[in-house]
């Protein structure tokens, strides 16, 4: 390959921290921060109001165009006065850039008028003891590049719809060509030929309205079943087959024109189950895919761990890759383990007739602990590079999709999976995925940068056809 001109490099290099894990429920991390952008000055801080409780009035404002005046609003709980609010601004790297007094007025609203430069920052109200975060980044065009995915699992874990909406439009701003969503089936299908679409908590029916105003389909996780699908002890899934495929020829009939790809329960080889069980879901979810005409993808396996083994052997023995058109996979290990899982898959695919067989990276996150409403600075970039370089290696190695785990904050255990704060505004990893997405939309691997020095242990280089230019990613880890 001839000597690149570059157009940018996306440097990702995480400094120190301890092996990585092999599953969610363990964790280690620390991170080393890029240089610093910097944003419009402001006028001195004025005297401090008693400002609590804010919240924005849309999420969707916390992404601006660069170099341009934006307007950020928050309303207000409770204060003492009319009058200003301090605050102090911070870049991706925790240096402060900017500080000033936010304009109350007397309805409470609260507001910021600023130009950013491109990058990440992080408002912070002193007296409120909140922080919000913003993402000075071009929206993306369209023509989306379908690799970019998300994991949102908005209808399980963010059920207001006015969130919700800012959320989805955040995800189409971002040039995000996939969601991932979640659907209990027995909470949407609790009795033969009883449907709750909308479903009072979780409001299926109005989330998936919102994704189709967007524009962004959805890959849809159908999991578990109620007792008429013979879901009972020491049966995980459901086992009466003809009314499971009478329930998805109904959702299919109903939400169908909104997705993307169907996908078959969630790391069914965790449950320590026979893969026969699972098996048989595949192939009722299959034929009654067929039998609805549906031309998107059914994605099996959603698997958790990675082959060889006697359950993928079972799955595949069973006939699972003869009734799907991808297999999908979570990982939670460190970028530079993307490469060696990856070439197992497909050992394992090749071995069982199946080798061309998509693979779909439909869950894979780096996490921070649980307890604070955003994220530890350090440990936000950590689980910045770790989701943005995990995506340039499922480039680099051919997967077809990639969804981060997960888009907004989500608790499991000990540990804190969200890209976006409790506040529903982005953190440092959501920022560095939104970024990569921008500059690697369209590219396609060419091949390795030779002869770095330093600390990069991966130096990608990206091409587009008929372009003159490369990017370069690149990669320290530990």
């Amino acid at each position: 390959m001839r000597a690149p001109t570059l157009l940018a490099i996306l440097l990702l290099a995480a400094c120190g921290g301890p092996a990585a894990p092999t599953r969610r429920d363990d964790v280690g991390m620390s991170a080393a921060a890029p240089a610093p952008t910097q944003v419009m000055a402001a006028g001195p801080v004025q005297a401090e109001a008693a400002i609590t409780g804010l919240i924005p009035a849309d999420l969707a404002m916390c992404f601006v165009e660069p170099g341009r005046p934006a307007t950020l609003r928050w309303s207000t709980a409770a204060r003492v006065a009319d009058g200003g609010a301090p605050f102090v601004i911070r870049d991706y790297a925790g240096r402060q850039v900017d500080a000033g007094s936010a304009q109350v007025d007397a309805a409470g609203a609260v507001t910021i008028a600023r130009t950013f430069a491109r990058g990440w920052y992080e408002i912070e109200f002193p007296a409120a003891r909140q922080a919000f975060g913003v993402v000075a980044l071009e929206a993306q065009p369209g023509g989306r590049d379908p690799f970019f995915c998300m994991d949102s699992a908005l209808s399980w874990l963010e059920t207001d719809p006015a969130r919700r909406d800012g959320l989805v439009r955040i995800l189409a701003r971002c040039g995000i060509a996939m969601s991932r969503e979640r659907l209990g089936l027995g909470s949407i299908n609790p009795s033969p030929g009883v449907y709750t679409w909308e479903h009072p908590q979780r409001r299926y029916d109005s989330l998936r309205a919102l994704y189709a105003a967007q524009g962004v389909p959805i890959l849809e996780m159908l999991h578990g079943g109620g007792r008429h699908h013979e879901v009972v002890k020491d049966v995980w899934f459901p086992s009466d087959y003809p009314r499971l495929a009478e329930s998805n020829l109904a959702q299919t009939a109903h939400w169908g024109a909104g997705w993307g790809g169907v996908e078959i329960e969630n790391e069914p080889d965790l449950h320590g189950l026979p893969a026969e069980q699972y098996v048989g879901v595949v192939k009722a979810a299959s034929w009654a895919h067929l039998q609805s005409g549906s031309a998107v993808p059914l994605v099996a396996g959603v698997f958790g761990g990675i082959p060889p083994g006697p359950y993928f052997d079972a799955c595949a023995a069973n006939g699972m890759l003869a009734d799907c058109d991808a297999v999908s996979f979570h990982s939670y290990d460190r970028a530079d383990s993307v490469e060696a899982m990856v070439a197992r898959y497909r050992v394992w695919l090749a071995a069982s007739g199946r080798e061309a067989l998509p693979l779909w990276h439909s869950e894979c996150g780096w996490p921070w602990v649980k307890g604070p409403d955003r994220a530890p600075a350090a440990q936000d970039a950590d689980s910045a590079v770790e989701i943005a370089f995990k995506g340039v290696e499922s480039r680099v190695c051919g997967v077809a999709r990639y969804f981060p785990f997960v888009y907004v904050h989500y608790e499991e255990g000990p540990k804190c999976f969200g890209m976006m704060g409790r506040d529903g505004t982005p953190l440092r990893s959501m920022a560095a995925y939104a970024a990569s997405v921008a500059v690697l939309s369209g590219a396609r691997y060419a091949g390795d940068l030779q002869g770095v020095d330093g600390p990069a242990r991966l130096a990608r280089v990206f091409a587009r056809d008929g372009d003159p230019q490369c990017v370069v990613a690149l990669y320290a880890g530990a």
